[in-house]
């Protein structure tokens, strides 16, 4: 939202011009629902998203749909995904959430790392008598994260032994500029695959590996574009254990990040969020995880870890259902809003705010 780029076209030129145009080619892809016009419109947004992230969806998906921005209901997305769970899992949330029962929402995805607490209060107001007790503040954390990790600990180095180059001899802006966005659908490629491999196993630290066809790399080495080979790249679980390790440090450290990466622990908004709602970990009773990120094995061993007394389960059983849980999270709040007049979940503040007025 910081940045304005003037040589970019028209509708182009800000974060919240993109978003609408975005959102503007998902309605004209989908197409018109007859009837459609007058209904509730739900947009997600991470949970943490601050008031100035907020407006600028807001007017955003107001632009795309024609629609008055008092039209538009932000939902966060940890909250769709909880929504998801108790609608469409009903068996399975009854059994987790006794009365007074509380659970954690781990939202790990491509960008995000959100953490809403749940709990579960037949005197709370409500439709489904659940009230909300924490969340996380916003965390830039994700498997865009862990892509990037991948190309420069795992591939970069690769690339420079096949080459018999130099430690020195690729720079900043060759690694950062030229070979990142070269290799980063690559790294990404091999981590679905090789995740999918350990989920199959069963075992999130068994020896496997994953290969993808040799690939050719420009890049500019001492002033001169040079082409250069990556035979068969590969990542194992060793490799994707070692690229992890920050990401699941349960204590947190500052000094994670690069000049290349930036590296958070998932757990920094699960300590934040529980902190916020007054809880410790032998509080949460069950944890529902979301986000495509979740799917990694070893991300769900390490949380696992982490709550051994909690029931631990994935908001779908497969990868459609799982990133899908958002989605019908906000469908089943815009069906709320239309039939009953009130949604399912009400938008509360996870902190305690006062105003002081002249006289007292």
């Amino acid at each position: 939202l910081r940045h304005t780029y003037a040589k970019a076209p028209g509708g182009f030129r800000n974060a919240g011009e993109v978003a609408a145009k975005l959102l503007s080619h998902l309605r004209e892809t989908l197409g018109e629902a007859e009837g459609a016009d007058g209904l509730p419109l739900v947009v997600t947004v991470p949970a943490a998203f601050h008031g100035a992230q907020r407006i600028a969806t807001r007017d955003a998906a107001a632009y795309a749909f024609d629609a008055c921005e008092e039209d538009v209901r932000l939902l966060e997305e940890p909250y769709a995904a909880f929504l998801d769970f108790l609608v469409n899992t009903p068996d399975t949330a009854n059994m987790l959430l006794r009365e007074d029962g509380t659970l954690l929402v781990f939202d790990f995805g491509g960008g995000t790392c959100d953490v809403a607490i749940f709990r579960r209060d037949p005197l709370q107001s409500g439709v489904l008598g659940v009230g909300l007790l924490g969340t996380s503040r916003y965390h830039r954390l994700g498997g865009g994260d862990i892509d990037r990790a991948i190309v420069h600990e795992v591939l970069i180095p690769a690339v420079v032994r096949e080459n018999d180059l130099g430690q020195w001899d690729l720079d900043w802006s060759a690694k950062q500029r030229m070979l990142e966005p070269q290799l980063l659908g690559l790294a990404e490629q091999l981590k679905i695959e090789l995740g999918g491999k350990l989920a199959a196993l069963g075992d999130a630290e068994a020896d496997a590996a994953v290969s993808a066809e040799s690939v050719t790399l420009e890049v500019d080495v001492g002033g001169l574009v040079k082409r250069l080979s990556l035979s068969r790249p590969t990542l194992d679980t060793q490799a994707l254990l070692r690229v992890l390790r920050p990401f699941l440090d349960p204590t947190p450290i500052s000094q994670a990040s690069s000049e290349y990466v930036q590296r958070g622990s998932v757990f920094s908004p699960i300590d934040q969020a529980l902190q916020r709602a007054g809880l410790e970990l032998d509080d949460i009773d069950a944890v529902l995880m979301c986000g495509s990120s979740s799917l990694l094995p070893p991300v769900r061993r390490a949380i696992k870890r982490r709550f051994p007394r909690a029931a631990v389960v994935m908001a779908g059983d497969a990868n459609a259902a799982l990133e899908g849980a958002i989605a019908r999270g906000a469908a089943l709040q815009a069906l709320s809003l239309q039939v009953l007049g009130e949604p399912l979940v009400a938008p509360v503040c996870s902190a305690d705010l006062s105003v002081r007025v002249v006289d007292g």
